[in-house]
């Protein structure tokens, strides 16, 4: 959208406008943020660390500017949002989003607890299940329940989502959601995309979030040595988690693009919403390099 012939958002040559951004609360979201701290200005945006389904709601109510919203809910909101290219939230591993198993895969679940805030890992457990072990639950909903909650329902079986999951214990009865879709997919997942309200954000101000998040990835190696964690996390930060959308990304959300439909989910095979940059210098061989 435009107002006396510029952008509702955008930047200005020197940066002057402050943008507001909504992303998740969740631990692999923190080195993503690491980036918008960078640049001439000392605070070039506001930041507001949410939980995921609030982010959704801030950005189409109006409250932000751009925000980190998983892939599945830009494509059930094809038409309201443009998304900024070159950069998403993959991984192929990922710690923070479990299927846990009360008896293991030896038997089949009957029932499985979740929490209805997280509607794409919800998806993706179904999904996994069906395809990869014949199992069908039934997806019994808690509304606000946290991992702990879900896991003292009864049920044969709770999808935990959440920072803390990795430090539960659940060994050898949880299925790594991210794992098992590499095994179904062979690309890795790509959790999140950066969205704006459709025609309201600008060429700079696309730049400006698109170069603050590779600017996360360039200081990776920087921010893990500052950063205290465990072992395997520290192995998922390092190796796992990837901030570059590359071909790898457009593959596996064409892979889960065409699951969405032939589960209902949507009403054709859509494609991302990207919005395009003529004069992008994203097509550079340093652009072009994947995050493998």
């Amino acid at each position: 959208m435009k107002v006396n012939g510029r952008y509702a958002l955008d930047l200005d040559s020197t940066g002057a406008s402050l943008m507001k951004l909504a992303v998740w609360n969740l631990p692999p979201v923190d080195l993503l943020t690491v980036g918008f701290s960078s640049g001439d200005q000392e605070e070039p945006f506001d930041i507001q660390r949410l939980r995921l389904p609030d982010c959704e709601r801030v950005l189409l109510e109006g409250h932000v500017d751009v925000a980190l919203l998983p892939t599945k809910t830009v494509l059930e909101h094809h038409g309201d949002l443009d998304v900024i290219p070159a950069v998403a939230l993959s991984t192929w591993k990922y710690p923070f989003a479990r299927v846990v198993l009360e008896k293991g895969l030896g038997t089949k679940a009957r029932s499985l607890a979740f929490n209805p805030d997280y509607g794409q890992e919800r998806f993706l457990a179904e999904l996994l299940l069906r395809e990869h072990y014949k199992i069908e639950p039934e997806f019994v909903p808690y509304p606000g329940a946290d991992p702990i909650e879900l896991m003292d329902e009864g049920h044969d079986a709770a999808l935990l989502v959440g920072g803390d999951v990795p430090m539960m214990s659940v060994d050898g009865r949880a299925l790594d959601l991210g794992q098992e879709w590499i095994e179904l997919a062979n690309y890795p997942m790509t959790w999140g995309l950066f969205a704006a309200r459709k025609g309201e954000i600008g060429p700079s101000a696309v730049r400006a979030v698109r170069d603050a998040v590779l600017e996360s990835e360039r200081r990776k190696k920087v921010w893990l040595r500052a950063t205290e964690t465990s072992e395997p996390l520290h192995a998922f930060y390092a190796d796992d988690l990837r901030f570059r959308l590359d071909d790898l990304c457009i593959a596996g959300m064409t892979e889960l693009r065409q699951f969405l439909f032939y589960y209902d989910l949507v009403d054709d095979v859509r494609n991302i919403p990207f919005l395009f940059l003529p004069d992008d210098d994203a097509e550079s061989d340093e652009g072009k390099r994947p995050l493998l």
